[in-house]
């Protein structure tokens, strides 16, 4: 597993600092305390009889600078945020940092017709209720920080290092019969920053390529794929930052096959599959016969098994290591700017 090397938080400071984990990111909260050397607040989130939100912090935290993860891949994860936000703010905090690793409402970032857009109408909310300072895990569209005033800024971190480090102990530094595919139009440049990352682990030249769709109408989910880039042969990554059914993703595996692609795995950062009884898109990925595997982070929990070939990247370090720096007030760009952006071998035992 490829992790970033983490700051412990400073002992002289670390009475200040609070770590605190929504009921959707407790398991990832954890992962990250432990990292940071600390242990995570108290804090209980629960329903009332008659299905309403609450929210009680254990411990005092007057005067503290708070760290908040919570991914928000639903609704009742959204208002979670938003109260705890509001609390701990009633709760005379010093600071209130939001770590979303997934941002809910992010693809409705755009109005067509008499729609919300509600990727603005959520970071109006959190506004509204105090936070200070946001965090977030691969923007589905980086232009969303633009959605929250300037007074709270808005960090995207890119997991994109530790994505390409993984497959490139996967496929060994020698391997020079690589393809990254966008998955679609909308992913070329993200298709291109993890190629740029691949080729300087590995040293070799890595091809791009990208798949177009032709939709007849928006909200279609049919489309028929076209390839622009060398595939035959090829042993093919292609890259998105979430999948949500699945469908992009088999129509995509299967233009591959066809093409006469070698191998084909995936990477997206975001798994968003929704409960196990709702949701389709675990049996579908299980069944992609060309699909060696897709790798997603941990940034959403999901319940249930996983089938096979999906496979979880831990980010935690990561957050870690941008929690760190933000509270000790040191800059966040070396793990912002790719250039500087190392993923180290991280020994759990350590």
């Amino acid at each position: 597993m490829y992790f970033y090397k983490t700051p412990k938080i400073k002992s002289k400071k670390k009475s200040k600092f609070v770590l605190l984990a929504g009921p959707s990111s407790e398991a990832l909260g954890g992962d990250i305390a432990h990292l940071l050397g600390c242990d995570l607040n108290r804090m209980n989130v629960g329903k009332y009889n008659d299905g309403e939100t609450s929210v009680e912090i254990g411990d005092s935290v007057r005067g503290k600078h708070i760290y908040l993860i919570c991914s928000t891949s639903s609704d009742d994860a959204v208002l979670e945020l938003a109260f705890m936000i509001s609390t701990l703010r009633r709760s005379s905090v010093k600071s209130i940092t939001a770590v979303i690793p997934y941002y809910g409402y992010s693809r409705q970032d755009q109005q067509f017709g008499r729609e919300p857009i509600a990727a603005s109408d959520v970071a109006i909310m959190y506004q509204e209720m105090g936070v200070d300072h946001v965090m977030c895990l691969d923007l589905h569209n980086d232009s969303l920080r633009g959605f929250f005033q300037p007074s709270v800024p808005v960090e995207n971190l890119m997991p994109v290092p530790v994505a390409a480090a993984y497959f490139n102990e996967e496929f060994g530094d020698a391997d020079s019969n690589i393809t990254v595919v966008a998955s679609h139009e909308g992913q070329v440049n993200r298709a291109a920053i993890f190629r740029t990352v691949l080729q300087r682990l590995s040293g070799k030249n890595t091809e791009l390529a990208f798949i177009t769709k032709n939709r007849q109408s928006r909200g279609e989910t049919k489309y028929t794929p076209q390839v622009v880039g060398n595939v035959k042969g090829r042993k093919c990554i292609i890259v998105d930052d979430l999948v949500n059914t699945g469908t992009t993703l088999e129509s995509n595996v299967e233009k591959l096959a066809d093409l006469g692609a070698e191998s084909i795995h995936a990477w997206a950062t975001h798994g968003v599959f929704g409960p196990k009884e709702l949701c389709r898109a675990r049996e579908r990925i299980g069944n992609m016969k060309d699909l060696d595997y897709l790798l997603i982070s941990n940034s959403v929990m999901n319940d249930g098994t996983l089938p096979a070939n999906i496979r979880q990247l831990n980010v935690a370090p990561l957050l870690a290591e941008a929690i760190a720096r933000s509270f000790h007030n040191e800059s966040v760009s070396g793990i912002l700017n790719l250039d500087e952006a190392i993923a180290e071998r991280y020994d759990s035992e350590n």
